[in-house]
């Protein structure tokens, strides 16, 4: 039995090979690529990680932990924070996240005593836009005791894609 066909649709019994060929949006699943795709069709996604060492209390620092490479820019995707150990009584530490210099977040995080070790604290992103030499820093500016006891091994991830060149 033959298989109708609709007034659209197309059998190639071999090569499909047009000169130019746009497909609709989702219409090609991964699982049907075979071969490696060029770097120019491709975003690169990086997962950039900070921290402070396990065992030690929750420190104030800055550190630069991605330049962004990609002539045509990229866009910081999340950031996120936590600690090893979760902060006792009033003891806070305080989280930002810098674009050259400037916080892209609309408002700091803290982590405190509501906050159980290992769980993320997401920030939120005032601008999530990069550009070619762009610098991200993770923040840590300030910490306090306040009667209580510091969180320990803090940790932060931040995710970056940047476009192709």
């Amino acid at each position: 039995m033959q298989q109708q066909l609709a007034i659209t649709d197309a059998i190639v019994g071999g090569l499909f090979a047009p000169n130019q060929f746009t497909p609709p949006s989702n219409s090609i699943p991964g699982t049907a690529i075979s071969g490696q795709l060029p770097n120019s069709v491709l975003q690169h996604q990086y997962e950039k990680e900070y921290s402070q060492p396990g065992a030690s209390n929750a420190a104030v620092e800055r550190k630069v932990v991605h330049v962004v490479h990609s002539a045509n820019g990229g866009t910081v995707v999340d950031f996120n924070v936590g600690a090893r150990v979760a902060a006792i009584g009033g003891a806070t530490a305080t989280w930002d996240l810098y674009k050259n210099g400037a916080s892209i977040l609309t408002g700091t995080i803290t982590l405190d005593n509501g906050t159980a070790a290992y769980v993320l604290k997401a920030g939120t992103l005032s601008a999530t836009t990069l550009a070619q030499n762009d610098v991200l820093e993770v923040v840590v500016p300030a910490v306090a005791a306040g009667g209580g006891t510091l969180a320990q091994g803090l940790f932060a991830t931040v995710t970056v894609r940047e476009n192709t060149q």
